[in-house]
């Protein structure tokens, strides 16, 4: 047992792993080129997230999608297995749907590894570097997304990714010169 102990096993490491990958790709992908990222086949349909108007659209539609399906009170078990991802199986969306899906899942699935890191494993280093990470990216990229301030209901829903976004905005007001 050093200073960074316990740790979680193996099956868990791997599905938090997975979980921030699929984050990192999902918020990621608006951090890096500024637009939300289409599903496959409708590559022109992507918002241009410099736009505040756009922002302003995926935010009112996460919102609305929190409080249509009744994410929060929810697990993220709930939200992501039970409630997001079936309704992103389903096809067509609208570009500004689809943005608000995808930052949900990803959102979730960050505030799941973020509680897990706190309640859990708080002295475990490798998962305090997972979360660090997700903060600098997926944080950032949910901002270009959404804008620098996170509704009610998205703090509510996920409140662990309201704690780091909101650490991790300090340094983020240069993805806004309009605000």
């Amino acid at each position: 047992m050093g200073l960074f102990s316990p740790k979680p096993d193996r099956g868990l490491q791997a599905e938090l792993a997975k979980q921030a990958n699929g984050a990192r790709n999902l918020l990621g992908y608006a951090l890096i080129h500024k637009k939300t990222n289409p599903p496959a086949g409708m590559e022109g349909a992507a918002l241009d997230l410099t736009i505040k108007e756009n922002r302003d659209a995926v935010r009112d539609e996460l919102v609305r999608l929190i409080r249509e399906h009744q994410l929060s009170g929810c697990t993220e078990a709930e939200i992501g297995g039970l409630r997001l991802v079936p309704l992103a199986m389903m096809q067509p969306k609208a570009p500004v749907e689809d943005a608000a899906l995808c930052s949900a899942i990803a959102i979730n699935s960050v505030n799941m590894i973020t509680r897990v890191y706190y309640e859990q494993y708080p002295k475990y280093r490798p998962l305090y570097e997972m979360v660090d990470s997700l903060a600098k990216t997926c944080c950032t990229g949910a901002a270009q997304t959404v804008g620098p301030y996170l509704p009610p209901e998205v703090v509510r829903t996920w409140p662990y990714f309201s704690q780091i976004f909101e650490e991790a905005k300090q340094s983020l007001t240069w993805l806004w010169p309009d605000v």
